[in-house]
């Protein structure tokens, strides 16, 4: 097993994670870490590459680089030099659909499941941290309504276990994710804004940026012969538990 951060969403521009992102720096155990930004679900935003380079770089003391797969070719060998090279790798959020199947048809999933397993610091936020779970719970907008949004249930990476819904305290995430756990019967992993889970090996701990912010852990059960589902809210936190908790009995 690995180190897997994820964040449930927040601003990286205006610094709303910055004591998250602080945390994940201090994973790779380096004084000045190879940091590989992702931003393929923002479509290789330039500004989001910017943002990166002064908050993992200038900030935080990152030797920071920018893998852009809808921008360049790469092959698989220098993908391979990237992403394996790097000390940790920082996928940011947007479109999750988009991020997976770009990822899947040029073969960066497998590389980076190599990269979990070598050691290298996997993180992300909200699309970034839907897709190392089996499952998420994704936000996308309607085909036949652009000004409205569905929610989606997509299928990730598969490193961590269970369907998991970002902005978890925002829109209509928690309802969605409810119905996802109780129609298929997984552990949904709800992650409010400006809240991170950091899974290392078989242990998790939580951190927040905000006061209150929180993981919310869903499981479907029996009420009366109905189909409900059992939520245990967990905060932030100085001890490590086992990741168990979050999947077995408590």
């Amino acid at each position: 097993m690995g180190t897997i951060a994820v964040i449930g969403g927040g601003e990286l521009r205006l610094e709303e994670t910055l004591v998250l992102d602080q945390e994940i720096v201090k994973l790779t155990g380096k004084e000045k870490p190879v940091a590989l930004f992702i931003p393929t679900a923002n479509y290789d935003s330039q500004g989001y590459c910017e943002t990166f380079d002064l908050i993992y770089g200038e900030k935080l003391g990152c030797v920071t680089k920018h893998l852009l797969l809808t921008m360049q070719e790469y092959t698989v060998t220098q993908l391979e030099h990237l992403i394996l090279s790097a000390d940790l790798i920082y996928v940011g959020g947007g479109n999750t659909r988009f991020l997976l199947e770009t990822w899947r048809e040029l073969g960066v999933d497998e590389i980076l499941k190599r990269a979990y397993h070598q050691g290298v610091v996997l993180s992300g936020l909200s699309a970034g941290s839907i897709c190392w779970y089996e499952h998420g719970c994704s936000e996308e907008a309607s085909v036949s309504e652009p000004n409205e949004f569905n929610y989606v249930r997509l299928e990730g990476l598969g490193l961590l276990q269970g369907i998991h819904a970002p902005h978890y305290n925002e829109g209509d995430y928690d309802v969605s994710l409810k119905q996802m756990v109780s129609e298929h019967h997984e552990v949904g992993i709800g992650i409010d804004d400006n809240c991170m889970i950091v899974y290392r090996d078989d242990h998790f701990r939580i951190f927040n940026s905000e006061e209150g912010a929180k993981v919310h852990r869903i499981t479907a059960c029996k009420q009366g012969g109905r189909d409900e589902v059992e939520i245990t809210a967990l905060p932030a936190t100085d001890e490590e538990m086992q990741v168990e908790y979050l999947y077995g009995d408590k």
